[in-house]
């Protein structure tokens, strides 16, 4: 088979600097395993030490990883009152976020007062960004998207995720995650309206939101078996090492499961076997 023909597949860890637990574990999956890049969290406890290993494994391609909700800003809250609650820390998560976006309670300019000083921390540290995503998809609002996009053109940056995961008929067949389906919906509609005329949504086939935090072997294998056409794939993930990640117990994500599922040689063996090029943002 040509080269230039076969599918291209992503694979993307998000939430780098959060924690130590999840630094050690995507660079641990990129390093002995099939994961191409991650994305960085300038909000996060453990950035510093995340830039230092993104410098010392220039081969993992290192987007930038919004945030608006469930950490802390990086402007003072009385910058940016909308965005933050009675602690000083953003909403507790894209729920609480989306109800007020569609109340008008989400003041725009504070979203792109707070997402520049994010980006700009990230080109302090002279590391080079080649995509963007955000924390709990919250750029699917078409608003925010907007504001997202403008920034990334300023940065010389033209890649956005595309959070729009097609549904199977065997997820409408799962009564247990049909919840997660349904959430589904609603992202997908929202990403859709988002990316009209956006020339930043070049990775249209996303995959890893309906297993979020449990994208274990059967589920990476599964994913992986689905593609087949030529085209761009991008895989969500979220390895780590459960020591130093305790803060993010409560979001009951198999952690090394996802980090197992990433080193696992029957994985590299089916994206092998499938003629799946594996490639970076950098690559596009």
């Amino acid at each position: 088979m040509n080269k230039l023909n076969l599918p291209k597949l992503l694979i993307n860890a998000d939430d780098f600097g959060l924690s130590g637990g999840i630094n050690k574990g995507i660079i641990e999956a990129h390093k002995n395993g099939v994961l191409t890049s991650t994305s960085i969290c300038a909000n996060g406890d453990y950035f510093d030490e995340a830039v230092e290993l993104a410098k010392k494994n220039p081969s993992l391609d290192l987007g930038l990883h919004f945030i608006l909700v469930g950490e802390k800003p990086l402007s003072s809250p009385n910058r940016i009152p909308s965005l933050t609650d009675g602690n000083g820390n953003f909403h507790k998560n894209i729920a609480v976020f989306t109800k007020k976006y569609f109340q008008n309670k989400i003041n725009l300019e504070e979203v792109k007062y707070e997402l520049n000083l994010q980006i700009d921390k990230v080109k302090s540290t002279g590391l080079n960004i080649t995509h963007v995503d955000s924390h709990q998809h919250v750029h699917a609002l078409p608003k925010i998207y907007k504001i997202i996009e403008d920034i990334t053109k300023v940065n010389n940056i033209n890649i956005i995720r595309v959070t729009r995961e097609k549904i199977s008929l065997d997820m409408l067949l799962n009564l247990k995650t049909y919840p997660r389906v349904m959430q589904l919906f609603v992202l997908n509609f929202l990403m859709k309206m988002s990316i009209r005329n956006s020339k930043c949504a070049k990775v249209r086939n996303f995959r890893g939101f309906y297993r979020g935090g449990n994208v274990n072997k059967e589920n990476l294998m599964n994913i992986i078996s689905k593609i087949n056409k030529d085209d761009y794939y991008e895989i969500m993930c979220h390895p780590a090492y459960y020591k130093n990640n305790e803060k993010y117990e409560f979001w009951n994500y198999n952690h090394e499961d996802e980090l197992n599922a990433l080193l696992d040689d029957n994985v590299k063996k089916e994206i092998e076997n499938k003629n799946i090029e594996l490639i970076k943002f950098s690559d596009i």
